[in-house]
């Protein structure tokens, strides 16, 4: 259970996508998707694409 996820995991997917292979900032990206950047953060240490 817990508080459902912002973003469906293919915009998760695209979002990292985004910040890891095609060079948009972290706030570009949660700009584009609507969240804070702390969201994608979370995203990417989630989806190991950063260290924690």
């Amino acid at each position: 259970m817990g508080r459902p996820t912002k973003l469906a995991q293919a915009e998760t997917a695209l979002a990292c996508q985004m910040v890891t292979e095609d060079g948009f900032s972290v706030a570009q990206v949660a700009e584009k998707f609507g969240v804070h950047k702390a969201t994608i953060y979370r995203m990417l240490v989630k989806t190991q694409h950063v260290r924690s």
